[in-house]
């Protein structure tokens, strides 16, 4: 049960990093560079999320049975050790995602850089390595590709 709470998962769009998630690792990740004020320019404004392209990403079913899938590890909750499972998307996954941006608050130049910083320093999900309580290794990426449009 708990895993499949950990998933984030739409009908529509599958598999997917929520609109919360990207928004909250660009403020994190813009803090560390003394921008967190200026971030505010840039918005990640989608009403579910992007998907996250994986092996069996639009097959609920199929994730669910798969245990690559599966991390479980012991952690402390009131005192006392539980073992917790959570969805783990083994190295691969892609997720393209828009971010829409005031260039009178910030120039593109500023936002490439700060996603590169969450990227290697803040991650996305559980165990993230920016998570504020509990950081972890799980949750970094690379930026593959950035291109600003008008």
């Amino acid at each position: 049960v708990e895993f499949e709470a950990s998933l984030y998962w739409s009908d529509e769009i599958g598999l997917h990093l929520p609109t919360d998630n990207f928004q909250s690792m660009l403020v994190a990740g813009a803090k560390r560079v003394k921008l967190g004020r200026q971030i505010a320019a840039a918005q990640v404004d989608h009403p579910i999320g992007f998907p996250l392209v994986t092996e069996g990403h639009t097959n609920l079913a199929a994730i669910k049975g798969n245990h690559r899938l599966r991390f479980s590890k012991l952690c402390n909750v009131n005192n006392r050790r539980v073992l917790r499972t959570r969805c783990m998307i083994p190295t691969g996954w892609t997720c393209d995602f828009d971010i829409e941006l005031e260039t009178e608050g910030m120039d593109a130049d500023q936002l490439e850089e700060i996603l590169h910083l969450c990227g290697a320093k803040v991650g996305l999900g559980d165990w993230r390595p920016g998570a504020p309580k509990v950081p972890g290794t799980f949750g970094k990426f690379v930026v593959e590709k950035f291109a600003a449009t008008k």
